[in-house]
């Protein structure tokens, strides 16, 4: 509320001159340089797992709530439900 108001802007006037963009020239390879092509060498190499690392992942990896086994113990009993009325209802008709 405090700050000044802004000052008119006037559309009437021309434009910014549009700027033409520069492109880097293009290169081209020759058969020399595709012969003493080197691809970078990663320092990465894939390991396998042992035993320790498999331990340490299921001790990290989190341990499923109260809430969602509850969760899916209701969803499991509506869904044997829903079967077990199914079938006593097939079994009057």
């Amino acid at each position: 509320m405090t700050e000044p108001l802004k000052p008119r802007i006037d559309f009437a006037g021309p434009l910014d001159a549009e700027r033409e963009e520069s492109f880097r020239a293009s290169r081209h390879f020759s058969e020399l340089d595709s012969q003493t092509f080197a691809p970078a060498v990663t320092d990465d190499p894939l390991t396998e797992e042992g035993p320790a690392e498999a331990a340490v992942a299921a001790a990290l990896r989190p341990k499923r709530s109260l809430w969602r086994k509850m969760v899916m113990a209701g969803l499991t009993l509506f869904g044997v439900s829903v079967v077990g009325q199914g079938v006593q209802w097939a079994m009057n008709a």
